[in-house]
């Protein structure tokens, strides 16, 4: 009994392996440093218990059952060896140089000799299945280990400061990062049938850099290069999904919620502060008080924050859940069957930004929208949100939608007019083989017309364009030329 005790704890642990990946070594991860290791022990547990109660049943059938367990563990292997598989030969199951037909004859193939292995070979292959799963028994204990370290607190990660009663005289600033948002397509050389009149219509009444260059390739260098307004050589999310960042000319990392952030600039130029994040660790960069809503990109094996911090957590068995469905979509059939609900992720996601730029009290918003980056999710020729092949212009106009969307909830809230809007995208889409590295920056001032500005940029400058606008040193689209200008000198 200890033995099978011993190989089904093995062999939990194994399948558990595209969790693992995520928690413990340094993957993104939407809940709270300390919520998704027990959620993951919790979850390998409940596994190895329902593996050990299934293969006592099976045993009791004789060889049938004996059989049927070899082949459900042969066949459960495949969801670590293609995590194994990504790693060596980063192929999708779904997409590729080979046809699908091609795929599902191999795939039938493997499985066909699987099955005829077992049926003519049951007690060796369930040997040597089980000498596999004991000499795999050391990872679980390593993997367990980890967990229980990273299960507990982590320390504070955020300067000591007091949010400040906020100024009369701070401007209410929203800030829109569009991620993936390019520059020429989505403007200079847009298809022509896409209209994206949400975006024409704030570009014609706002201050528009034409010359705004990208801070970095990658979201994890990009943002914390605008938050911060110093260049990133380099980033990385730690197991406990902190964001360390090395700035460029330096050779250590630092924690960024430790680093003078936007964020924490605002907060004490006595902003309050709202933010509504995704795939960064955005709930762990605000100051104590702040508002944040966490929302997991899609598919993805985290569970967020719902509402303000620290009220509101993760329930434990939604992040357990989450976790079981991202083990399964590491097979490369099962993946694509249980796939997330694109238009009920994206619901959640607008709700998020609708209840953070109507609240009236925060006057420093930020919100990162993972729009237009794939999956491709909007069918625009529908005019739904579903799985589509349709591409960058169809996520592109998806992300048009969602601008109107957030203007009419202000407008109805009676915060639109008064508002300095900023929309800006961390990189240009990787996808297209071009030079230009551009990105969009819109300032959309009170009762404004429209103004372009021409000379180049660099995107770090958004750190000091937000604190500029939100504290009143710069009041129309003239100003803001000029305070660029004089940060380039």
């Amino acid at each position: 009994m200890a033995w099978r005790l011993a190989r089904t704890a093995s062999l939990a642990n194994v399948l558990w392996l595209p969790v693992w990946e995520r928690v413990l070594y340094s993957r993104a991860w939407g809940v709270r440093s300390s919520e998704a290791p027990v959620a993951s022990l919790v979850g390998v547990i409940a596994l190895a218990l329902l593996l050990w109660t299934l293969e006592a049943v099976l045993g009791r059938l004789g060889r049938r059952g004996e059989v049927v367990w070899t082949l459900l563990v042969a066949l459960a292997l495949l969801a670590p060896l293609n995590v194994v598989r990504r790693a060596a030969l980063p192929l999708d199951m779904g997409g590729g140089p080979w046809p699908w037909e091609a795929k599902a004859l191999v795939l039938a193939g493997a499985g066909a000799l699987a099955v005829w292995a077992v049926v003519r070979h049951t007690e060796r292959v369930h040997r040597v299945l089980g000498g596999v799963l004991v000499a795999c028994l050391p990872f679980a204990a390593v993997t367990v280990g980890q967990a229980l370290v990273l299960a507990l607190p982590a320390p504070a990660q955020h300067p000591n400061g007091v949010v400040v009663p906020s100024p009369a005289d701070l401007r209410r600033t929203v800030v829109l990062l569009f991620d993936e948002l390019d520059h020429d397509l989505a403007f200079d050389r847009r298809s022509p049938d896409v209209n994206l009149e949400e975006f024409d219509r704030l570009a014609a009444r706002s201050f528009r850099a034409t010359q705004m260059r990208a801070a970095a390739g990658r979201t994890l260098e990009a943002v914390p290069a605008m938050l911060t307004g110093r260049a990133v050589e380099a980033a990385f999310l730690d197991s406990r999904n902190r964001l360390w960042v090395r700035w460029r000319g330096e050779e250590e990392f630092h924690d960024l919620a430790a680093a003078r952030t936007v964020f924490l600039n605002g907060s004490r130029a006595g902003a309050r502060v709202a933010v509504v994040g995704t795939w960064l660790p955005y709930c762990d960069l605000v100051p104590p008080g702040s508002r944040c809503w966490q929302v997991p990109a899609l598919n993805d094996g985290g569970a967020g924050w719902d509402g303000p911090r620290p009220e509101d957590r993760t329930r434990l068995s939604e992040a357990v859940g989450r976790q079981f469905l991202y083990a399964l979509r590491a097979l490369p059939v099962f993946g694509q069957v249980v796939r997330e609900d694109p238009q009920a992720w994206y619901l959640r996601l607008l709700d998020a930004a609708r209840q953070a730029v109507t609240d009236p009290a925060s006057e420093l918003v930020w919100i990162h929208l993972p729009l237009p980056h794939p999956p491709w999710i909007f069918d625009r020729a529908q005019q739904r949100i579903t799985y589509s092949a349709g591409g960058y212009d169809d996520n592109l106009v998806l992300a048009d939608r969602t601008l109107g969307a957030v203007r009419q909830a202000m407008e109805r809230a009676g915060l639109w007019e008064d508002s300095a809007v900023v929309v800006t995208s961390d990189h240009w889409y990787r996808e297209r083989e071009a030079a230009d590295l551009r990105v969009p920056l819109l300032v959309r001032f009170p009762d404004e017309a429209g103004w372009q500005h021409s000379a180049p940029a660099d995107a770090t400058v958004l750190h000091g364009v937000v604190l500029a606008v939100l504290d009143g040193r710069v009041r129309s689209a003239q100003d803001l030329a000029r305070w660029i200008a004089s940060t380039d000198s």
